[in-house]
């Protein structure tokens, strides 16, 4: 593993899901690295612990505890997210004040965010939910950090990719040995190695304070991804870029596209009255317009067709902007093999589990 010129003592708050546990394990091979995984309960922390690792317990939110839990660290990563946002701003929002006014004078305060907050699907709402909370809790991290001095960094994670999470489970679940064709794009993926890296070079003063989209340095390409995935696992397959084709409507565009919607609708539910005065009236212009009509269905059909047996397995229509840190380090080379040495340890704490066995595939 990389060294770090200094001690550092990172605390990972919310280290029982996905991203958290899989940067707590690389963290804890780190040299001159001390991590301090922090769960809400000791169920939540049991793989970590049988990994060895000392895990702390309790809740963020709670004043009272938070000086407790953040206790020595000389950085704080907030990974704590709750499943559903509804409801549950008020306390997201307590646990980030807590963290910033309660850990140790000096860490710096780093709030784990996502690509999210970006338009990233053009044809999708441009209003999610979830974006909009993850917006709002920058905005608290950041400004609760002015208020009280501290360093505050956000991080904007790409798709992350690794042994334990579920987009790379599911690529590997659908990989196939046949041509794929790829988003000709920067990919926005991003490994978790790199993102232990990234909070090992913040601790190490490498970074300033910001708000940064953290992917891969430099960003890999689809093909690149595509063939990490079929030596991972042992398909033989190539890419092939293909151009985005991005569908942006304005809002009078899709406004315009409702108002048509419903005058065809209107339309089609008279059509029997249509086609019997239509047929009376103008019997070979209706012909010619019931030919076009099928010949057009038929050509929109095979389309379709064409479409579904093309293989895409990823879906990025838009590159991701923002600030890159600047300190990462291309893990081309060498991202295989740190990946088969977490899958290892992982599976060492449970060799015949069922779940932790089909990562691979």
């Amino acid at each position: 593993m990389t060294t770090c010129t200094n001690e550092s003592k990172i605390c990972i708050l919310g280290a029982n899901g996905q991203v958290g546990m899989e940067v707590c394990l690389f963290l804890s091979e780190w040299n001159k690295v001390q991590v301090t995984p922090v769960c809400r309960t000791q169920y939540g922390s049991a793989l970590l612990r049988r990994l060895g690792l000392d895990c702390r317990h309790g809740r963020l939110a709670d004043e009272a505890q938070a000086a407790g839990l953040l206790q020595g660290a000389s950085l704080v990563a907030d990974f704590g997210w709750p499943t559903v946002t509804i409801g549950k701003m008020d306390a997201i929002c307590r646990q980030i004040k807590n963290a910033i006014r309660n850990a140790p004078t000096g860490a710096p305060y780093v709030f784990i965010s996502t690509q999210s907050v970006f338009h990233i699907d053009p044809a999708g709402p441009k209003f999610t939910g979830y974006r909009l909370s993850k917006r709002h809790a920058e905005k608290t991290a950041i400004r609760e950090g002015r208020k009280a001095g501290r360093a505050v960094y956000v991080l904007r994670l790409g798709q992350v990719h690794g042994p334990l999470q579920s987009v790379s489970r599911a690529i590997c679940r659908e990989f196939r040995s046949e041509q794929a064709a790829v988003p000709a794009l920067n990919s926005y993926a991003v490994f978790t190695y790199s993102i232990a890296e990234a909070l090992v070079n913040i601790a190490a003063g490498r970074e300033k304070p910001g708000t940064y989209t953290l992917i891969a340095t430099p960003s890999w390409r689809w093909p690149e991804v595509h063939a990490y995935y079929a030596r991972w696992t042992e398909i033989a397959s190539q890419a092939q870029e293909e151009p985005v084709k991005s569908k942006t409507n304005s809002f009078w565009s899709r406004v315009r596209g409702v108002v048509r919607e419903g005058c065809l609708s209107e339309l089609f539910r008279h059509k029997e009255f249509i086609e019997y005065f239509g047929n009376h009236l103008f019997p070979k212009k209706m012909q010619r317009m019931r030919l076009l009509h099928y010949r057009r269905q038929a050509a929109a059909e095979v389309d379709q067709l064409r479409a579904l047996q093309i293989w895409r397995p990823y879906g990025q229509k838009v590159e991701i902007p923002g600030v890159r840190l600047s300190s990462l380090s291309d893990v081309r080379d060498g991202i295989f093999s740190k990946n088969q040495w977490l899958l290892r340890r992982i599976q060492s704490a449970s060799p015949s589990s069922n779940e932790v066995g089909d990562i691979t595939r």
